[in-house]
């Protein structure tokens, strides 16, 4: 897999509301400076989470570190092309955006399907593909 943090330009530190798989889209909560997963389609996405966190490690004080401009690694949620817009799936993976998806980011290179990570050029929050 490469590095989470590959071509990454910028990453900022969260509190974590909840347990977080890297390399999936995270949003903020009403609370400041507070991340948890996506869960919708059409969610703004504040970034990408570079490194899990458990809900143990949450009561211990570990929070989500995200990449927040540039390029992230993200776990793709099928097969997906080079060039391709993304979206957030509703588990936070990457997916192919299709019209009503929020389209964060263009693939720079191609995922072989659910699982797969690969490198996206961000474009965050985001924008509703008509």
């Amino acid at each position: 897999m490469p590095s989470a943090t590959s071509g990454q330009v910028q990453s900022k530190g969260f509190i974590a509301a909840a347990a977080i798989t890297k390399a999936r889209a995270v949003k903020l909560t009403a609370n400041p400076e507070e991340v948890t997963p996506v869960t919708a389609v059409t969610d703004p996405v504040i970034g990408i989470a570079v490194f899990d966190v458990s809900a143990g490690e949450i009561t211990k004080g570990k929070g989500c570190s995200a990449v927040v401009m540039g390029q992230a690694v993200m776990e793709a949620s099928a097969a997906i092309d080079e060039g391709q817009l993304i979206a957030p799936s509703a588990n936070g993976r990457a997916q192919v955006a299709v019209a009503t998806n929020r389209v964060i980011g263009i693939a720079m290179e191609a995922a072989s399907g659910a699982g797969k990570y690969f490198k996206v050029q961000l474009s965050l929050p985001g924008t509703i593909l008509a």
